[in-house]
């Protein structure tokens, strides 16, 4: 793994001081300890380019499992520059976690107008008849509503809801929970999404 904030590291100094906070605070409410990425190279959850460009990843222990958060480098280019050398490059966090039943295969989003749409005319979509709230507020797309209902228990939608956040996306492959921020790292929403996965992953 790359020293994160090493002044040898490939960081700039701003990126150098936005991950020593990040870990600073998360060393406030996690025991945490850098690892390889041979650690989860071997999951089907991650592309072969996604893993190319992780940066680094940290074992957090704050419950008997434990969990990872990874950190990964996204370029994409500015909307509306039609020249390809404007670009930019962020770091995203994505929470890894081993629950303890199996789900199947679940998709977890706050649902957008796009969804309500797509569900007219494609109804794909989960619900659930005692929660009428959640319903209203995630899209969720499963390959097994058996497991995914008996599993999806109202302790574990209500710590879904609770995590009011945008810009994520949570994805469960069997026993692999994963949480992807879709958003540039800020410390304060990194500790925020280890709190939520550390609470998941318990269930």
């Amino acid at each position: 793994m790359r020293n994160l904030t090493s002044k040898d590291s490939i960081f700039g100094n701003d990126e150098i001081k936005l991950f020593k906070e990040t870990i600073q605070l998360l060393g406030e409410k996690f025991k945490i300890q850098p690892v390889w990425s041979s650690k989860i190279k071997g999951m089907e959850i991650f592309a072969p380019d996604l893993i190319d460009n992780i940066v680094g990843i940290l074992l957090m222990n704050a419950n008997v499992r434990g969990f990872y958060l990874v950190f990964v480098k996204i370029y994409g280019r500015r909307m509306g520059w039609s020249d390809p050398s404007v670009s930019y490059k962020d770091y995203h966090a994505i929470a890894l976690a081993t629950m303890e039943k199996d789900f199947g295969r679940v998709l977890i989003r706050k649902k957008s107008m796009v969804d309500k749409v797509t569900n007219l005319i494609l109804p794909v979509e989960l619900k659930f008849k005692d929660d009428k709230t959640f319903n209203k507020r995630f899209y969720v797309v499963v390959n097994d509503k058996d497991k995914a209902y008996s599993c999806m228990t109202p302790g574990f939608r209500n710590i879904v809801r609770d995590f009011n956040k945008d810009n994520y996306i949570i994805n469960i492959v069997n026993r692999t929970l994963v949480i992807e921020s879709l958003e540039n790292i800020n410390p304060q929403q990194i500790v925020k999404l280890a709190e939520f996965a550390d609470k998941l992953s318990l269930l």
